[in-house]
């Protein structure tokens, strides 16, 4: 994360499925980019994804992480970010 301030490191769901509590500790260890899972609970059933044992890391448990690594969200998507870098590179 020091060495390559511009690359996106993701923390994802199966981190936690791996150990409790890796979801957090990603993010403390450099981690820009979280996964939310948006699809309503009343449709997940219709989605082989999740048939199986899994965390679903939905909003409310991604702000519960980010709080609990002591970090704030950050508001703007990536497509943002991304489009912002392309202005600065131009400029």
């Amino acid at each position: 994360r020091l060495a390559s301030p511009e690359r996106i490191i993701p923390a994802v769901s199966a981190l936690e499925m791996q150990s409790p509590g890796a979801y957090i500790r990603a993010l403390r260890a450099g981690a820009n980019l979280v996964t939310i899972n948006l699809t309503p609970p009343a449709f997940r059933p219709d989605y082989l994804l999740y048939r199986r044992e899994r965390v679903i890391m939905d909003e409310r448990r991604v702000l519960e992480a980010i709080a609990a690594a002591e970090l704030e969200p950050r508001r703007r998507g990536i497509s943002e970010t991304l489009r912002r870098k392309e202005l600065s590179c131009a400029a």
